[in-house]
């Protein structure tokens, strides 16, 4: 029984663990939904700032006015009119919506210092796990190289009479249970990778 060529695995993490950090903070969607969110919140308490400013328009006019239906030129006009405004007091309603959207806004970076925490965490023992994954597939590896070795050996003895069946029975379920460790070992490899793709939102790059 050999392991499926489909069950290969790595020798070493493709990716380090401050790459996969890098990787997770610039890919997560929390992350990218949360950055969406604040960038809206920020425009609105500018609106609201911009509204409670003074505002100018500039308005020209160019006409014509005389007493007769021939009109000279020297009967034309031209007006300039400049109009300000500036709503000095609104009942404190655009000093309340800015102060909301300012807790708005502390609530929102909250709660990506929480996220950041989070994905870090998670990266962590993704990694983590990954990696003691690898060290358990080289570990059955060994054991399989050396479960053979075994087998080959006691085969041989057996074959010259030296030693009874039992030893050639005891020696090939011992080689049988290496490689079924092997497999399971290196399927739980696997869903260890598919596990850090998954938190770190790069699906695909490191099986």
């Amino acid at each position: 029984m050999e392991a499926p060529p489909r069950l290969a695995v790595p020798a070493a993490l493709p990716v380090a663990l401050a790459a996969s950090l890098r990787d997770a903070i610039s890919a997560r969607t929390e992350l990218r939904l949360l950055g969406v969110g604040r960038s809206v919140v920020s425009a609105e308490r500018e609106l609201i700032k911009t509204g409670s400013l003074p505002t100018v328009a500039l308005a020209l006019s160019y006409g014509v006015q005389a007493s007769d239906i021939t009109p000279t030129f020297s009967d034309d006009f031209a007006t300039v009119s400049l109009l300000a405004s500036w709503n000095l007091y609104n009942g404190g309603k655009d000093a309340r919506r800015g102060r909301v959207k300012a807790l708005e806004l502390s609530a929102l970076d909250v709660r990506r210092r929480q996220l950041l925490d989070q994905i870090a965490v998670e990266v962590h023992d993704a990694h983590g796990a990954a990696e003691v994954s690898l060290h358990a597939v080289a570990s059955a590896q060994e054991r399989v190289r050396s479960a053979q070795a075994v087998y080959d050996i006691v085969s041989k003895k057996y074959a010259v009479g030296a030693v009874p069946q039992i030893e050639v029975i005891a020696a090939r379920t011992a080689l049988l249970q290496a490689r079924t460790d092997q497999i399971t070992a290196a399927t739980d490899t696997h869903l260890r990778l598919v596990e850090l793709e998954r938190v770190t939102e790069t699906q695909g790059s490191l099986r």
